[in-house]
């Protein structure tokens, strides 16, 4: 699995090419190391002030398909189930590995 305890929400690098996208629209593929720097540093005040205002209770922004905002869900749901006993650790897994095919 992918990790012990808890099953993170990425398991995927999607939001490392989100990042890159975003850092590439609209902007030459090769600015000056000065620039690239300055649109590196704009970039993380953006990004602090979401991550502030989402610790402060605000809503993100990101929108997510219905599917797999649903399939994670029963993924932590299922997870539940299983550090209760309620669930053996193969039948977890083949559960969770269905749920995933599933995508």
């Amino acid at each position: 699995m992918w990790t012990q305890q808890d099953i993170p929400a990425d398991r995927t690098n999607n939001k490392v090419e989100g990042f890159h996208s975003d850092l590439n629209n609209g902007r030459k593929s090769h600015p000056e190391l000065k620039r690239f720097i300055t649109l590196l540093i704009e970039d993380q005040k953006v990004r602090d002030l979401t991550s502030i205002g989402i610790e402060g209770g605000e809503p993100s922004t990101t929108r997510r398909r219905k599917k797999y905002v649903q399939s994670e869900l029963k993924l932590k749901h299922e997870q539940e189930r299983y550090k209760n006993g309620l669930l053996g650790p193969f039948e977890f897994l083949e559960m969770a590995a269905s749920l995933l095919a599933a995508k």
